[in-house]
Order: structure tokens, then C-alpha cells, then sequence
């Protein structure tokens, strides 16, 4: 009995051990820039992204240079990213779907057409570091000169690497 009663606490904790070694959300601030770009004017320009838990969502606010986005999941599964205008209005908002380890842009194959006319290729990753201290925003996809060719190799289209405000 006392083998049972030990394997149902070990069976209970376990998802609790799982989720709290893979944070994806946590309330701060993260400063850092812009490491690597294919657009010569991005790369190297300051970022910060006030980052905050709200329900099932984790909204991130980013300040890009003079540029200002908003990078939403919803339960880890969607990512909702809004570009807004120097009016403050958004500009352009599109969605991507969480599927094996990143964000892929939402499409209606039907139709051959994504979200905001963002190439099919395109996708995300967000992630949080175990200890909360570093947020990376890569942005992976094919260069926009070569968008017509369904052979051209997927890149690494942009790259953010932000440290926790202290």
C-alpha cells in the first residue's frame, strides 16, 4: 500500500517538475538589441520587451528601435503578433500556430495565402530561459528576394537577445 500511495505522489509531481523546468512566461522587463538581421538598418538596434502573465496569455510588449510590436501566446499554442504604426494603430497583425518546438505561420492552403502575405516558410521561436534571465525572439523564414522559389533555403531572418531588467 505504502508502494502505491508513493508511486501516486511521484506520478503527481511530475508534471508539476516538468512545466517548472520550462518557463515560458514570467513578469518582467528585457533590455538587450538586436544580434543578427538580413536587414542591414535592424540589426544592432536596441530592444526591450516588458514581458507579463495575463490569464492564459503572455503578452509581450516590444519596443524595437523607434518600432513598436506585440508578441501574445495564448496557452503556448498561438502566437498572436501585432506591428502597430508611428500612429500607434496596429498596422498589421497575423497568427502562427505552435507546432514542434516553434511558431509556424498561420495559412489557408486553400487559398495560398498567410496571415498579413507573410511567406508560408516563415516561423517563430520564443523562448525563456529556465532562470527567467534571458528572452530570445528568432525569427526564421526565407529571404524575401528569393520568396518565389519553393526551393530556397529557410535562414535565420532575425534574431533578439534581451537579459532581465534588474
Amino acid at each position: 500500500m505504502k508502494k502505491v500511495l508513493l508511486l501516486a505522489v511521484v506520478f503527481a509531481l511530475v508534471p508539476l517538475v516538468v512545466s517548472a523546468s520550462t518557463p515560458t512566461c514570467t513578469n518582467a522587463t528585457f533590455t538587450g538589441k538586436v544580434v543578427e538581421s538580413i536587414s542591414p538598418d535592424l540589426k544592432g538596434k536596441p530592444v526591450e520587451v516588458v514581458m507579463q502573465q495575463v490569464g492564459n496569455k503572455c503578452v509581450r510588449n516590444a519596443k524595437i528601435g523607434n518600432d513598436t510590436e506585440e508578441w501574445t501566446t495564448i496557452d503556448d499554442k498561438t502566437l498572436v503578433q501585432k506591428e502597430f504604426g508611428p500612429d500607434g494603430k496596429v498596422a498589421t497583425t497575423y497568427t502562427a500556430l505552435y507546432e514542434n518546438g516553434k511558431y509556424n505561420i498561420k495559412c489557408d492552403a486553400a487559398r495560398k495565402n498567410c496571415d498579413a502575405g507573410i511567406d508560408s516558410r516563415n516561423n517563430w521561436t520564443l523562448t525563456l530561459s529556465p532562470d527567467t534571465n534571458t528572452f530570445t525572439y528568432t525569427v526564421y523564414g526565407v529571404d524575401s528576394a528569393k520568396k518565389a522559389d519553393p526551393n530556397a533555403p529557410i535562414l535565420k531572418r532575425h534574431e533578439f537577445v534581451l537579459h532581465k531588467k534588474q
